[in-house]
C-alpha cells in the first residue's frame, strides 16, 4: 500500500575507507596462477535517513559516529584496518541543523544495529526523548553487549564498549517484522549480526527498503548475492537476501543501500526531502 505524508531525507556521515575484503568475502584471494594478488582499497558512505511522518513527527533512523572516532578515541585494531574520514559536518547534530533541527527535535529514535558507524551519534540524544526510547532489535542489542563486555581487553573493528552507555539512552528492545508507526515497518533481517533492523516504508508513490548492514551494497545483493568479510550468520545472511529480494517483489520496492558508494553518489541528500 502507500501512504501520504511520509517524507525522508538522506543524512551523509562522512566515509570509511578499507580493505575490499570487509565488504565481500573472498575478494581478490590468491590463485595459483596469481598467489600475490593486489589488495583492492575502497571508499564507502555512512549515512543516516531522517522521516517526516504526518503523525509520529520527526524519526531518525540510525546516527554515525561518535566525535573522537576520527582521532584517537579507537582502538589499535579499527586504526590498522579501517581509515575514518570523518570531518566536523559529518557528525549527526550538523546534519539536523541543516534542515533546520537539533538533537532535542527528533521524536524517535530507530537504531538498526550496534555497530560503532550507526549507534556512536547516539550520545547527541542523551536525555532527549528520543534518546528515552531509542527502538532496536534485542538480539542484536544482547549481542552487543556480550561483544563489548565478556572481554575487557578484546581488539575489535565493529563494536565501541562505550557507545553502549552513553548517558541519558534507554532502549526499547523489540522482536520479529512489525509496524513502528503506520506506514513505516521493521523487518527483521539476520547475518551481519543476530538481528539487523531494517525498514520498509511506504510512500506516498512508491515504497522503500533500507537493510542497513544486513545487505551493505548492490553487489552483495546479487544476483548471485556475495556475503561480506564481516558476518555474524553466512545463512543468516542468505536467508535475509532471500527476504529482501521477495519484500522487493510484493511491494515493487526501490531498496536504498547502507554503503553503496555508486548508488550514493546518486542520491539527493539534505536538504533534499523524497516524498
Amino acid at each position: 500500500y502507500f501512504m501520504k505524508g511520509i517524507e525522508f531525507t538522506i543524512l551523509p556521515l562522512g566515509y570509511l575507507e578499507h580493505d575490499e575484503s570487509i565488504s565481500y568475502a573472498g575478494k581478490n584471494v590468491g590463485t595459483v596462477e596469481n598467489k600475490h594478488p593486489q589488495a583492492v582499497w575502497e571508499r564507502v558512505p555512512v549515512m543516516a535517513v531522517l522521516f517526516k511522518h504526518p503523525t509520529a513527527g520527526y524519526i531518525l533512523y540510525d546516527t554515525g559516529h561518535c566525535p573522537g572516532d576520527e582521532a584517537d578515541r579507537l582502538s589499535p585494531a579499527m586504526r590498522r584496518n579501517i581509515y575514518f574520514d570523518v570531518k566536523r559536518e559529518d557528525f549527526i547534530d550538523y546534519r539536523l541543523s541543516q534542515v533546520g533541527l537539533k538533537p532535542e527535535d527528533i521524536d524517535m529514535l530507530i537504531h538498526s544495529h550496534s555497530h560503532h558507524d550507526h549507534n556512536g551519534g547516539l550520545g547527541f540524544f542523551s536525555y532527549t526523548k528520543a534518546g528515552k526510547r531509542v527502538i532496536t532489535y534485542e538480539a542484536d542489542y544482547m549481542n552487543a553487549l556480550k561483544e563489548t563486555h565478556q572481554y575487557y581487553d578484546k581488539e575489535d573493528y565493529v563494536f565501541i564498549r562505550e557507545n553502549m552507555h552513553f548517558p541519558g539512552i534507554s532502549y526499547e528492545l523489540i522482536k520479529g517484522d512489525q509496524e513502528i508507526v503506520e506506514g513505516i515497518e521493521a523487518i527483521e533481517l539476520p547475518g551481519h549480526t543476530p538481528a539487523v533492523l531494517g525498514l520498509l516504508v511506504h510512500l506516498e508513490k512508491e515504497v522503500v527498503i533500507f537493510p542497513s548492514d544486513a545487505v551493505y551494497t548492490s553487489k552483495n545483493y546479487g544476483p548471485p548475492s556475495i556475503a561480506p568479510g564481516i558476518i555474524y550468520d553466512s545463512l543468516g545472511f542468505q536467508r535475509s537476501v532471500d527476504k529482501l529480494r521477495s519484500l522487493e517483489r510484493k511491494h515493487h520496492a526501490k531498496i536504498i543501500f547502507a554503503h553503496d558508494l555508486e548508488q550514493f553518489e546518486t542520491l539527493k541528500k539534505c536538504p533534499y526531502f523524497y516524498k
